[in-house]
């Protein structure tokens, strides 16, 4: 995979598929009561619950450094360590992750009708002091975004400002040497070239702005919720559903390579978990 920008979409394509495919399978055991049962399936539920967001935070935060280094320093070094890139996104994501197996447990909850039953939660004060770091840090990885984006943009409207100029000066000499002709050339591709990388930039900043937006307020609801019914819960998971839903099908139509540079992430990983080579995914 020669496309390092390819890459990155890809691994976050499959982490939100992921985050998806769970969410629904942990929403299925808690209705069944399976995760209010047994305190192992409470623990992991709330632990794999977070995961997959954490990884596509940092994610976001990978893709926003490789266009910047790339763009405004000319450097390619996320293509050399893109896989170490990958292992530190999910080790600090899996860290952070972490203490959610050591407050998530079964305790006994008191209903109106004097009932007892066994409930798989976090507590409320657990909860606050385990989620207003993340909330303060997605906040900060937004801010990075926000600063490393408009850089980018800067860049790129800078390159394009030099090449309208360099074409004007050209239209206004009036040379028509066959080496002034190739010159133009080369600019307006130049100039081709920037206005795709700002339409691919654009669509990398309103894909992280549709995540935080959704990611932020379920954060935040979820933190201060007596209930797991909760209504402003319930719409916020919905949308952060919906968002980590819609975002596979943005990459498909944001670039022509994605859909091979999945198969390949895919079909490297199913062989790893033992599938035969012919395998069709």
């Amino acid at each position: 995979m020669e496309n390092t920008q390819g890459f990155f979409i890809s691994v976050l394509a499959v982490s939100d598929i992921t985050s998806i495919l769970l969410r629904t399978t942990l929403v299925i055991l808690q209705y069944a009561n399976m995760t209010d049962k047994y305190s192992v399936l409470c623990k992991g539920r709330s632990f794999i619950f977070g995961l997959p967001s954490g990884i596509s935070s940092f994610l976001h935060v990978a893709i926003a450094l490789d266009r910047y280094l790339r763009i405004c320093k000319n450097n390619s070094m996320f293509s050399k360590w893109r896989g170490r890139v990958i292992i530190v996104v999910m080790s600090v994501a899996f860290i952070g992750v972490l203490p959610k197996l050591f407050i998530a447990d079964i305790v006994q909850k008191n209903s109106s009708d004097n009932h007892t039953s066994l409930v798989c939660k976090i507590s409320d004060e657990d909860k606050i002091i385990y989620c207003l770091p993340v909330l303060v840090l997605c906040i900060g990885i937004a801010a990075v975004l926000v600063i490393l984006y408009g850089r980018i943009i800067s860049t790129l409207n800078a390159h394009f400002k030099r090449i309208e100029n360099s074409l004007t000066a050209a239209e206004i000499s009036g040379n028509l040497e066959i080496r002034d002709e190739q010159n133009e050339h080369k600019s307006e591709l130049s100039q081709r070239n920037i206005l795709v990388m700002k339409k691919t930039i654009s669509i990398f900043i309103a894909i992280s702005v549709t995540f935080f937006l959704s990611y932020i307020p379920f954060l935040i609801t979820y933190m201060f919720r007596k209930s797991r019914d909760e209504i402003s819960f319930v719409i916020s998971l919905l949308l952060y559903n919906i968002s980590s839903m819609v975002n596979p099908f943005i990459y498909a139509f944001m670039d022509a390579k994605f859909r091979s540079e999945t198969k390949n992430l895919m079909t490297q990983t199913f062989l790893k978990c033992g599938f035969p080579e012919g395998t069709e995914l």
